[in-house]
């Protein structure tokens, strides 16, 4: 089977369909939509959900990260590390 790589600069499908494709920075869950997952879980509380991890080990404060890049930047260098390892496929 020979590895296509995935065209980043036309989606398979339509992003202006999904708010959460709009947005500046990606959302992953409204609020409504944790708390019906805790319910679903038994929880009340999204630190119930990570009781298990050790408070030392907890990220507190947001990683430093770098400033974004624009999206046509990111589509290139992903492009562009996609087509150097597609030859490892």
């Amino acid at each position: 089977m020979r590895y296509e790589p995935y065209d980043l600069a036309a989606p398979a499908y339509d992003p202006t369909t999904l708010p959460r494709e709009a947005a500046r920075h990606y959302i992953p869950a409204t609020a409504q939509e944790i708390q019906a997952m805790l319910g679903a879980l038994g929880l009340s509380q999204l630190d119930e959900l990570f009781a298990h991890i050790p408070a030392p080990a907890r990220m507190i404060d947001p990683p430093d990260l770098p400033e974004e890049l624009a999206m046509r930047t990111s589509i290139g260098m992903l492009s562009h590390r996609v087509r150097k390892t597609a030859c490892l496929i």
